[in-house]
């Protein structure tokens, strides 16, 4: 369900994920991938079309992350946790869309993403912030 409402944010008119809306996830995610990295990918995933349907989208987030990667991604937390408290929340999340992928986000939807990820405690709320680990 959080990768289909996702790709639901991104996609294009087509209805299908094109190069610059995977970019952006990428990117989010703290992955540094250049463009020809993700028109490579593109390209493998869909020879004629050059974007991903759905099916295609959770194939690719679905991979195993090399070492850097997930080197990148610890980075990217680290950046998204900008007060260093452990954690992360809409602000920050905001904070970071609008600085580097100049995507204007509201406090509503930007929670609505971070909590998307968390972890319920046992009473079935959710932490206060979203950890590394989540």
């Amino acid at each position: 369900a959080q990768l289909q409402r996702l790709y639901d944010r991104l996609c294009g008119p087509s209805g299908r994920l094109d190069a610059h809306g995977l970019k952006i996830v990428f990117s989010t995610l703290g992955a540094n991938f250049t463009d020809a990295d993700v028109a490579d990918l593109l390209v493998e995933m869909d020879p004629q079309n050059k974007t991903l349907d759905f099916t295609d989208f959770v194939t690719v987030m679905s991979r195993p992350l090399d070492d850097d990667v997930l080197e990148d991604l610890r980075d990217a937390y680290n950046v998204l946790d900008r007060l260093q408290r452990g954690g992360i929340d809409g602000a920050d999340v905001r904070a970071v869309l609008g600085d580097f992928v100049s995507m204007q986000v509201s406090p509503i939807s930007a929670n609505e993403m971070i909590s998307e990820f968390m972890d319920a405690k046992e009473d079935g709320s959710k932490e206060a912030l979203l950890k590394l680990d989540d």
